[in-house]
């Protein structure tokens, strides 16, 4: 097992690559008795096909829905919640995790977090049940604007990638969901190898990871996992750039814009100084520190900040901003004014900077933000990046006004969802 120092803080990140594959990682905290651990795949909704296999949209959901039901007939919630603790799991396009948060018995509660997510148990009859529940859940999710927005917008963004398509998937593709396919999906992707267990707070080094070790020696002998995913070609432009939605009981419309960048732009940057860059670009024109929002909200076009969320989906980073509004309109107008204008201040920049520092030292004081960071590098990078306050440091305004000044924010889509009985 090797240790290293998260450069800026005071957290130690101890890694162990486990003789079947999975990966370890383990940052003890002695300020806390709470443990929280959790186990990824990294399997999403986008992750559609492999060795020329392609799997129904949604099947990534399903499975892990299905993993709670066990042979045994022992519910894992109902065992979490005996022994004090919380579990649960979700899905996104590119990962599955499988979480549980505790204070006792450690050791044993995430011995029982590996064994369930680890003996998947399929049948037709359970299979055709749990049909139902997530063709009932989709149903609802078509009545929520806020996941319609952000749903119609992904799938106007993209062309041809999976991406484009919800987590859940649709009616009809869960239809083609059977237990064999669940089972030859889950030997595919579910290979130690292709997971990561992540384990932070209060807990003894030493301990939990001679009771993981044990725990995982008679588990999956064949680890090894070959990404051989079918390459999807997709170009820059979006599918459809503009698409109004009429839903009942909407009183405020949501608008979405999605602006779809390039990597292959900007190949001399990496991608870690390349996403802060363009989050600090952003989050200067648009975020709640800036004149842009403070004019928004002086004229009553805006009651809530716009905040960027960054998604990198292959060659291209999504750039998504959400609102809620009655001018829609006026603040698409305004928004394309203010991000064609690309004259940013030093002092801003090295505001912004200071306050992405920040927010990396304050996530590392909580047990669970420090976790979910990690997940997010080992599905990014397939590992835990450790110098990010050193990164960001780094950051020059120069390289930053290089970035900016070559950044094409032409090719996006937008998505209004609005009440179908508003006259706007």
């Amino acid at each position: 097992m090797t240790s290293k120092k998260v450069k800026g803080t005071d957290l130690t990140l101890y890694y162990l690559k486990l003789e079947n594959g999975l990966n370890l990682y383990l940052v003890p905290n002695n300020t806390t008795k709470n443990v929280f651990a959790t186990f990824t795949v990294r399997f999403g909704s986008s992750n559609s096909s492999i060795n020329n296999i392609n799997y129904p949209l949604g099947i990534a959901h399903f499975l892990e829905h299905k993993l709670f039901e066990q042979k045994n007939g022992i519910d894992p919630f109902m065992y979490f919640a005996k022994t004090g603790s919380k579990a649960n799991a979700f899905t996104t396009k590119n990962q599955t995790t499988y979480l549980v948060s505790t204070s006792k018995n450690v050791n044993k509660n995430i011995k029982f977090l590996l064994d369930y997510v680890q003996d998947p148990y399929f049948t037709k009859e359970n299979v055709e049940k749990e049909m139902g529940i997530i063709a009932e859940e989709i149903k609802r999710n078509l009545d929520i604007p806020l996941i319609r927005v952000n749903e119609v917008a992904m799938r106007n963004t993209f062309v041809n990638h999976p991406y484009r398509y919800p987590v859940i998937g649709n009616l009809e593709s869960i239809k083609d969901i059977n237990e064999k396919k669940l089972y030859d999906c889950y030997n595919n992707f579910y290979k130690p190898s292709n997971m990561a267990l992540i384990v932070t707070g209060g807990i003894d080094v030493s301990k939990i990871k001679n009771a993981i070790v044990n725990n995982q020696k008679i588990k999956n002998s064949n680890y090894l996992f070959t990404n051989c995913s079918k390459v999807c070609i997709e170009p820059l432009t979006v599918l459809n750039s503009y698409e109004e939605v009429l839903m009942p009981n909407v009183t405020i419309p949501k608008v979405k814009v999605n602006y779809k960048i390039s990597i292959k732009d900007f190949e001399n940057i990496s991608f870690v100084d390349l996403y802060n860059y363009i989050y600090i670009y952003f989050k200067i024109k648009i975020g709640y520190t800036s004149t842009f929002y403070e004019n928004l909200k002086r004229n009553n076009l805006i009651s809530e900040p716009i905040f960027p969320v960054i998604e990198h989906v292959d060659d291209f980073l999504i750039v998504g901003l959400l609102s809620e509004t009655k001018e829609y309109n006026k603040i698409i107008e305004l928004l394309d004014k203010e991000l064609v204008n690309k004259k940013i201040a030093v002092v801003d920049f090295n505001r912004n900077k200071k306050v992405l520092i920040s927010n990396e030292i304050l996530m590392t004081e909580s047990i669970y933000s420090i976790n979910y960071s990690m997940i997010d590098d080992f599905i990014e990078y397939g590992e835990v990046i450790i110098n990010k306050i050193s990164k960001i440091r780094a950051l020059s305004f120069d390289k930053m006004s290089y970035i900016i000044n070559n950044l094409n924010i032409e090719n996006k889509s937008i998505c209004v969802v609005k009440g179908d009985n508003l006259d706007l």
